[in-house]
């Protein structure tokens, strides 16, 4: 938004404290095109979907809904869009939902990985004045195991 690549924003976060700090960080940052809502549901998103026709891109970190959201009944709706989803994958116990996530994907989207990188705390001097050991938990996420994150860009042969 802040560089003019979108139009426009939908952020659905069910969180009223993290609602909050991303309406304060939209303030801050002047970016006055973004409406919030609290639960994402596909009522609402397929509703969004059908007035946009363009381009559109959906970051998707729900903590593994995912695998619900995006199935063989919804997914005419997203196929033409670009998706970025964090992947939940090892939380979701039901093997054949995430099988049939992966295969339902894999038909409609090209699929590639962003995998998390190292990251260097000595490389941003405004951390010089803090000890080794808060140097590298600044640089945690608190993340429970490794993630990645799914990029999916839309097939076009259908």
């Amino acid at each position: 938004m802040k560089n003019k690549f979108f139009a426009k924003a939908y952020i659905f976060e069910k969180d009223d404290k993290t609602r909050d700090i991303l309406i304060k960080n939209a303030q801050i940052n002047k970016l006055k095109k973004n409406e919030y809502f609290s639960d994402a549901n596909f009522n609402e998103i397929s509703n969004f979907l059908k007035k946009n026709s363009k381009k559109t891109l959906f970051l998707i970190d729900i903590e593994g809904e995912e695998f619900n959201i995006l199935n063989k009944k919804n997914l005419a709706y997203y196929k033409k869009s670009y998706l970025i989803i964090e992947n939940h994958d090892h939380f979701v116990k039901n093997r054949k939902l995430k099988k049939n996530f992966f295969t339902l994907i894999n038909k409609n989207f090209n699929i590639s990985y962003l995998k998390n990188e190292s990251r260097n705390p000595h490389q941003f001097k405004f951390l010089d004045f803090f000890n080794d050991d808060d140097k590298w938990l600044m640089m945690s996420e608190n993340r429970p195991c490794s993630m990645d994150w799914i990029i999916l860009t839309p097939k076009y042969n259908k």
